[in-house]
């Protein structure tokens, strides 16, 4: 047999080493480190958000307090994340510098840091500023504006040495959150009471347990297509049976009432046949109606005075604003007018600012002689 000269053998070439699996590898290895870092980064902006809302708490001021939050997109090296931004009303009361070491010992041993911090001083509101940062990374700037307690009113002329004042609290019922705060104000309130809410029942047995006046909140029409009416409001579309039956029910979902006023109802205390419907179905009940005046136009004193039913009217809305100093300014501007007139009736609102600056004023007003009574003494 014939060999085979070595030059004729077949060869076979080394395999070719692809490397497109080790690239596919190491994108993910990548990715996965760029998410982690990303998440971490993350993590310390939810973090220190946690963190600040716990050293607020430590001075009264709560998420009710926030003006404003937005986040904004930032970059350190190829790494990008979120910084958040929050801006808080606080009273003329706040004490800053004592808020900036409590915070700065808040965040000791946490990584957290204040890396800049201002106060800046205006003409109506001063201006706290802080930049937090989480090693180099700039993760909250905090700013808070303290509104400057108004000036002293001059002294007013007392021409009546013990004028009477009663101050309804509107829109009782959503919840529980203020009625305690109210409760220990130990002056007499008039609690205004929405209809068959979660809470509306257990709030009006409550106050009238404690020796409180209730009285029903009852929705009605506003001007305007933006308006939101509550549940079972009264509108003037309604024929007057219709209006009676709505009024009946609220008035039994807030036992103990003793009144009733308008929540909202711009429209409906215009309109004399709706009004004469309601107010005369007070009249059997041996209820009383108290108008909120949320209209110059409102027909209320007329009606009930050609029907024979007792009716009073708001002189003041003390929290159109829910700013502390704007609520004390309205408060100062009632004692003033009842020293002049003898009288007042306020409305205010189910709100913690609110609740805050009576507990504050009321005692202090009765100490110069304010008399706060029930709505039912001045309704006539």
């Amino acid at each position: 047999m014939r060999k085979r000269s070595r030059s004729s053998r077949s060869y076979k070439s080394p395999k070719k080493t692809s490397f497109v699996p080790l690239l596919v590898l190491a994108s993910v290895i990548g990715l996965f480190i760029w998410w982690v870092n990303t998440r971490a980064v993350q993590d310390r902006v939810i973090g220190i958000e946690k963190r600040v809302v716990r050293s607020l708490s430590k001075y009264d001021i709560d998420e009710s307090d926030l003006r404003r939050r937005f986040v904004e997109e930032e970059k350190a090296g190829a790494r990008r994340y979120s910084r958040v931004n929050r801006e808080y009303n606080v009273p003329a009361s706040f004490a800053i510098k004592d808020f900036g070491s409590g915070l700065k010992k808040d965040l000791e041993g946490t990584g957290y840091s204040i890396a800049k911090s201002d106060y800046v001083i205006g003409r109506d509101t001063d201006l706290a500023f802080y930049e937090i940062n989480y090693g180099s990374l700039d993760v909250m700037t905090l700013k808070l504006l303290k509104r400057k307690a108004p000036a002293k009113p001059p002294a007013v002329a007392k021409k009546f040495a013990g004028p009477k004042v009663a101050i309804v609290i509107d829109d009782f019922g959503y919840s529980m959150n203020n009625v305690e705060q109210f409760f220990s104000i130990k002056e007499q309130l008039t609690f205004s009471v929405l209809p068959h809410l979660k809470y509306s029942r257990r709030i009006a047995e409550a106050a009238k347990s404690k020796g409180y006046e209730v009285i029903l909140h009852m929705p009605m029409e506003a001007k305007g297509k933006g308006s939101n009416p509550e549940k079972e409001t009264i509108t003037t579309s309604m024929p007057s049976s219709e209006v009676v039956a709505k009024l009946k029910a609220a008035l039994d979902s807030v036992p103990g009432a003793t009144g009733v006023s308008n929540h909202t109802g711009s429209k409906a205390t215009e309109d004399k046949r709706v009004m004469t419907a309601v107010i005369r179905y007070l009249k059997g009940r041996n209820v009383y109606f108290f108008d909120s005046f949320v209209t110059s136009d409102s027909v209320c004193r007329d009606v009930s005075k050609s029907l024979g039913v007792r009716s009073a009217r708001r002189d003041f809305f003390l929290d159109n604003s829910n700013d502390e100093a704007a609520i004390e300014k309205q408060v100062a501007a009632m004692k003033n007018f009842a020293f002049k007139k003898g009288r007042a009736i306020a409305i205010c609102h189910d709100r913690k600012n609110t609740a805050k600056v009576l507990a504050k004023a009321m005692p202090a007003m009765a100490d110069e002689g304010v008399r706060f009574v029930p709505l039912s003494e001045m309704v006539k």
